[in-house]
């Protein structure tokens, strides 16, 4: 089914589609500082595996620092501040989708009086109010483009800091076969932000197709993705690019493709055959992107989940109370049978469920399925790269999060996608400011 254009829309001054330009620039430049300095060091590539000392993981799972509660206590003001500004978007009230995840809220709270560290869950739950906080109340604020602007900036200035620490580091080296680009954060985390660029970008493009600058803002965070080597990021990003083109491409164009795409896979398939090439040993350094190491164990993940299915078993409907699982005494005996240092399950399902438990779990995973397929339905009828972007970004998240944690962790990239997800799930969604203010309600 092709999607509707809305050329009133797209070509709208951006003084009437805003609240306050500067306004947006301002939420820009808070959210880039407070991630900024709660994620990301320097010297990262220096680092060993990129990864903390068992130590430091010990550390960390013993309390934030002042500076990352005073960072995530101004991103609360700043989500407050906005749910303060006048704007077109009103709450949609009570659904099931929202009714889920006022449940979960209301059972992370409550893991407080069975968390094993109480004051651990307290502490989680006060950065997790300031996080939603803030999402809430810039999905709300600020308007589509907006929201994509402040993506795509924020996204390129991680790329831009962590390219110059690499550079001033002597850590680049893409020629290397073992270099993964990691710029500031573990590789596996700034593929995160270089996939939502890549999917931002892609949605603008797809409703500006006389602009050159987002084609060749993509191709740039692919580019630099690729050199993350970041299996799930990579397989995520072309999954979700897939979709949104098979979502918003008319049927007879899919379907030409498609039997352009079997014949050349044919084609290509009866060459190799006559040339008598061997191809099974490249083609799976291809799929592993140059990093054999433990691809028998998903690079040794498989151990990290037997290892923690009997802790998921013991408490399999309430969780260990939220984000408490990984408690100094849990990282040191881990460790002593894995001899890695770890501080998450390397799956968010996985966490999720060690932290509130299957019941609670199952509940968010529902609800974001059901806003992803809102922001489906709002893609199909309006075209708006915001609601294409939701699409894209959520499916991603659903299969980074089966080998990867940050989904369930207060970072950029998850933040990001609560930003999105907010937007279609607990607010109207309006034409803005001046002009006729037309709902989009979903069918039925």
């Amino acid at each position: 089914m092709p999607v509707a254009t809305t050329p009133a829309l797209l070509d709208r001054p951006l003084a009437r589609e805003t609240p306050g330009r500067l306004l947006a620039w301002v939420a820009t430049g808070v959210v880039g500082l407070v991630f900024l300095l709660t994620e990301h060091s320097w010297t990262t590539s220096l680092a060993e595996a990129y990864t903390s000392t068992e130590d430091q993981m010990e550390a960390a799972a013993g309390g934030g620092n002042m500076i990352r509660r005073l960072m995530f206590l101004t991103l609360g003001g700043l989500g407050l501040t906005a749910l303060s500004v006048p704007a077109a978007r009103r709450c949609r009230g009570v659904t099931f989708a929202s009714s889920l995840l006022g449940f979960f809220a209301f059972w992370c709270v409550a893991s407080v009086a069975w968390s094993i560290d109480p004051g651990m869950t307290i502490r989680r739950l006060f950065v997790l109010a300031c996080w939603m906080t803030g999402a809430v109340g810039l999905a709300r604020m600020l308007p589509g483009r907006d929201f994509l602007r402040m993506v795509i900036t924020i996204g390129l200035g991680m790329l831009a800091l962590g390219l110059l620490a690499e550079l001033s580091l002597g850590t680049f080296r893409p020629q290397a076969d073992d270099y993964r680009f990691a710029g500031t954060q573990h590789p596996n985390t700034t593929a995160l932000s270089l996939s939502t660029l890549c999917l931002a970008a892609f949605c603008l493009w797809r409703s500006e197709r006389k602009k050159l600058a987002p084609a060749l803002l993509f191709m740039i965070a692919l580019t630099f993705l690729m050199l993350t080597k970041s299996r799930t990021s990579a397989a995520g990003v072309l999954v979700a690019l897939m979709f949104l083109w098979t979502l918003s491409t008319p049927t007879p164009i899919k379907a030409g493709v498609g039997l352009v795409g079997l014949w050349a896979f044919g084609l290509a398939a009866v060459l190799v055959l006559l040339s008598g090439w061997d191809i099974e040993e490249d083609m799976s350094r291809v799929a592993l992107m140059g990093r054999e190491e433990q691809s028998e164990s998903l690079t040794g993940r498989i151990p990290i989940w037997t290892e923690l299915g009997p802790y998921v078993g013991r408490r399999l409907f309430l969780g260990y109370g939220y984000d408490s699982f990984w408690i100094p005494d849990h990282i040191d005996r881990i460790y002593r049978e894995l001899q890695w240092p770890i501080r998450e399950a390397h799956s968010s399902y996985v966490d999720l469920a060690l932290s509130v438990g299957v019941v609670a779990g199952g509940a968010l995973v529902i609800a974001l399925i059901l806003g992803m397929r809102r922001a489906a339905q709002l893609y199909l009828r309006g075209g708006r790269p915001e609601h294409g972007f939701a699409v894209g970004l959520q499916l991603y998240c659903f299969i980074n999060a089966l080998t990867e944690s940050a989904m369930v962790m207060p970072l950029f990239i998850p933040f990001v996608a609560a930003c999105a997800t907010s937007r279609v799930l607990l607010f109207d969604d309006h034409e803005h400011a001046g002009d006729r203010l037309r709902p989009v309600t979903e069918p039925g």
